[in-house]
């Protein structure tokens, strides 16, 4: 059992637990946190500007996928078979009809005009006999029709990204905050000392006698005796204790907001708006 004593000796090792290393560790994590996220904030900022102030030739070629304008083509004009489209492959073109072909002039007419290609029209559909008319694509055909589609793709996306940077892009901003540590340190140790006694005593005394008298048929008779037993118990006890505590604790408390900053792309318009609750940058 350890002495009493030891207990306040433990409470005074508390330069061993480093707590001023601990707490300078907590704050410093905390801002790295905090400036970790507002970089990628503003990278993300820097992106989205990259993107707007590219024109639509560059930004369909970086934001329009092949698989992309593969699919608005099977949503358009779709094949017989499941994922397939009419107007097929570079390396196998497709046959369109002559309800196709007005089709594709309808949907791709200024996206044509825009690129400067040409493509084929209704009136370039033969054969028939009876059957609605059809053209075959060339390879020129297929390769021109995927750019008008790439770029009728990309310009409602640009359009789209342009109008969210002139309205302001929400981003979080920490407000004030508190970094709270504190050491609870508990140790605990007693010792106690018993001692017993017992001491037993027994005494036993006897005595006795008997006297008759007998009177004819009639007789008196007496007898006497004495015992005595004495026992006697004693216990003692002491005890002592102490006991001292240090707990080690970390908290940080953040207040943040919603705010929105505008953002201005390159050579473009100047997007309005203030701070949603106000402050600069984070």
């Amino acid at each position: 059992m350890p002495k009493a004593g030891e207990a306040i000796e433990n409470a005074a090792r508390l330069e061993e637990i480093e707590f001023p290393e601990f707490t300078s560790q907590l704050i410093s994590d905390t801002f790295n946190a905090i400036v970790t996220s507002m970089i990628r904030q503003q990278e993300a900022y820097a992106d989205l500007l990259e993107k707007v102030s590219q024109s639509v030739a560059d930004f369909e070629q970086e934001s329009v996928s092949a698989r992309d304008v593969t699919q608005w083509l099977i949503g358009n004009f779709p094949g017989d078979s499941r994922g397939t489209t009419t107007v097929g492959t570079l390396d196998d073109p497709g046959t369109l009809s002559e309800t196709e072909l007005e089709i594709l002039e309808r949907k791709l007419t200024s996206q044509v005009e825009e690129i400067g290609v040409e493509l084929p029209g209704p009136g370039d559909a033969s054969g028939g006999n009876g059957d609605e008319a059809t053209y075959d694509l060339t390879e020129d055909d297929v390769g021109n029709i995927r750019d008008a589609a790439r770029r009728k793709i990309a310009r409602p996306r640009l359009e789209a990204l342009q109008d969210l940077v002139s309205q302001g892009i929400v981003r979080v901003v920490v407000d004030d905050g508190t970094i709270e540590t504190r050491v609870i340190f508990e140790t605990v140790a007693s010792e106690y000392d018993t001692s017993s006694t017992y001491e037993s005593e027994r005494t036993r005394s006897q005595y006795g006698g008997r006297a008759g008298l007998t009177l004819g048929s009639f007789s008196i008779g007496g007898y006497g005796s004495r015992q005595t037993t004495s026992v006697s118990t004693m216990t003692e006890r002491e005890r002592s204790s102490s006991r001292a505590s240090v707990e080690i604790m970390g908290g940080v408390t953040i207040n943040v907001r919603g705010d929105y900053q505008a953002l201005r792309p390159e050579g473009g318009g100047e997007g309005e708006g203030g701070g949603g609750g106000g402050g600069g940058p984070a």
